[in-house]
């Protein structure tokens, strides 16, 4: 397989068969942009597409086919969506990792038995519960995922928390994990620096506050060492908190981002090799995206270190981004400035007007699947 190239022909020496194989190990679905909440940090369009659950079968069918071991479901909202309880079955049917992203309001309890086959389930939790509910734009959503919380809790699932720490829950951190706590003990737990393109960049967490909001990280960190509750993230949001706080530094690792050939996410508006560099492919199947030209393209932009540069840090389980972009931190290699991520509003200087939308985009989404 080339360098840049996503897909490849093996023949079997036994048989002399051709299969597919692939560098990518894992992607991220997401099933719909409709969301019950409305998280003030959300950079998701408001238009309601989603992929229909035939589609969705069909691409874990090709996933599965050429090496892929774990899918995640995501959003939007997953359980918005009216196929995803047939969709996650079919994907364990597949032998894949499942793993799920929910803000946990609309999980029923006869879904948990469901939940304990998968590999793991994140519950998005923002803070205590007047926080919690003035970050997600709900009243009453605390209450609600608490109750899936403690459903988890009595449960044989493997789940555990992610927190977007910003200036609007900086001074509740702690307070935030010892809610999580009373409810029940989770498996792991996750705090991530808040994603900003220009109109959220207000929810950075001012200078003077970074210091306090580490230090509440640290208290989180050890307590869960003390119950051997894992912590995610710890080298991003305890030993390099002000690195990947400082979204005004835009980073691309040293020796050029894997991320693009490791890791894919797919949406209604197409396939993502880098949900940053503000390319997608749109085609009509994973295989068929994976052979389109565009795709070797931004995977070698990411390697070349062609791309606009991460102001987020979402790939923490990848050590080799991780390693480069403190090894560009520490060389001084890096680009200020928060700025749109497709190349279209960047060119324009501002978001399209009336409304919100995914920053990765460069054009609006085909009705299609």
């Amino acid at each position: 397989m080339g360098r840049f190239a996503a897909l490849a022909e093996v023949c079997c020496p036994a048989c002399g068969s051709v299969a597919l194989v692939s560098r990518y190990r894992r992607i991220d679905i997401g099933l719909s942009e409709a969301c019950n909440l409305s998280c003030l940090m959300c950079r998701r369009p408001q238009e309601k597409e989603a992929l229909s659950t035939e589609y969705v079968l069909s691409l874990l069918r090709e996933a599965a086919s050429i090496g892929v071991r774990t899918v995640s479901f995501s959003g939007g909202e997953p359980f918005i969506h009216p196929g995803i309880r047939t969709i996650l079955r079919a994907a364990l049917d597949l032998a894949l990792d499942v793993e799920l992203v929910t803000n946990g309001t609309l999980v029923r309890v006869e879904d948990i038995a469901l939940l304990e086959r998968l590999k793991c389930v994140t519950v998005s939790i923002d803070g205590p519960r007047a926080e919690h509910d003035h970050i997600r734009g709900r009243l009453g959503a605390w209450d609600r995922t608490m109750r899936t919380v403690e459903w988890l809790a009595a449960s044989r699932t493997t789940w555990g928390t992610n927190t977007v720490i910003q200036r609007l829950n900086a001074s509740v951190l702690y307070d935030t994990w010892r809610g999580i706590r009373d409810h029940g003990r989770p498996s792991y737990v996750g705090f991530t620096h808040v994603e900003v393109v220009p109109e959220t960049a207000h929810l950075l967490i001012p200078r003077e506050g970074l210091a306090a909001a580490r230090e509440q990280v640290i208290r989180i960190w050890e307590d869960c060492a003390k119950e051997y509750i894992h912590f995610n993230d710890g080298r991003l949001v305890a030993d390099n908190f002000d690195v990947f706080a400082d979204k005004a530094r835009r980073y691309r690792p040293a020796q050029g981002c894997p991320i693009p050939q490791v890791f894919l996410g797919i949406t209604a508006y197409g396939f993502f090799p880098c949900w940053h560099q503000g390319r997608h492919i749109e085609a009509d199947s994973l295989i068929a995206a994976l052979r389109d030209p565009l795709c070797e393209d931004i995977i070698r932009e990411g390697l070349q270190r062609r791309c606009v540069g991460c102001n987020a840090a979402n790939y923490s389980w990848n050590e080799e981004w991780v390693d480069g972009v403190l090894e560009s931190h520490q060389r001084g290699d890096y680009e200020q400035g928060v700025v749109h991520l497709s190349q279209s509003e960047r060119d324009a200087g501002k978001i399209r007007a009336g409304r919100r939308t995914l920053p990765i985009l460069e054009r609006a989404a085909r009705e299609h699947r």
